[in-house]
């Protein structure tokens, strides 16, 4: 029983383990892009020796290192502001830019403008490639239902981590769209005359 219960334990561990990757990885395309919540503050290691898909316009950003992709839905319109910001692993402040494209009637007309998004030049609602460590992405009269698509580079290419988040604005997004980040797993075992359970959480 002993020896069953470790086997239990080790692929639920493994379970979860493969979870976190997943739902904490970032969208290193378009077509991949993740959920973005504004009632949630993102962090995440920032990807090196990448270069982001060709096709789009990419408007001000000259050049396109390491990309991560997001998408927002619209579920209260306003204005947002969302702060942005890149360090390396002394917490020291690193080059990051952005753009962001908008609005999409919905995800899969977003997705599908994927090798062509900022075509025509309209669809770009904001973008910077200055040299400082934080960026304020603005969205100006957001409406309920549309769909945003953000780009985030790491110019420099030096390993760290990236942070973002709404700090401003009257306008929210959809957060139904953003999977639960913290599945839990139970295990109920017995054996004759006792039985015991046992609860697993990533945290």
């Amino acid at each position: 029983m002993k020896h069953f219960y470790n086997l239990l334990l080790g692929i639920v561990t493994l379970f979860l383990i493969s979870n976190t990757i997943t739902l904490y990885g970032q969208g290193s395309t378009c077509a991949t892009a993740d959920p973005f919540c504004t009632g949630t503050t993102y962090s995440f290691p920032n990807n090196t020796g990448t270069s982001a898909e060709g096709g789009n316009n990419y408007g001000c950003l000259t050049t396109q290192p390491n990309p991560a992709w997001y998408y927002l839905e619209i579920g209260t319109s306003g204005n947002l502001d969302i702060l942005i910001s890149q360090v390396d692993g002394n917490g020291s402040g690193i080059d990051v830019d952005f753009i962001l494209y908008g609005p999409y009637a919905s995800l899969p007309a977003a997705t599908g403008d994927c090798g062509n998004m900022g075509i025509p030049a309209g669809e770009i609602e904001d973008c910077s490639y200055s040299t400082a460590a934080t960026e304020t992405a603005n969205i100006v009269g957001a409406v309920a239902g549309q769909v945003y698509m953000m780009l985030i580079t790491n110019y420099s290419n030096i390993s760290g981590n990236i942070s973002f988040s709404q700090t401003g604005g009257t306008g929210a997004t959809d957060c139904s769209i953003v999977i639960p980040t913290c599945p839990t797993v139970g295990i109920h075992a017995e054996n004759a005359g006792n039985s015991g359970s046992g609860k697993f959480s990533g945290d």
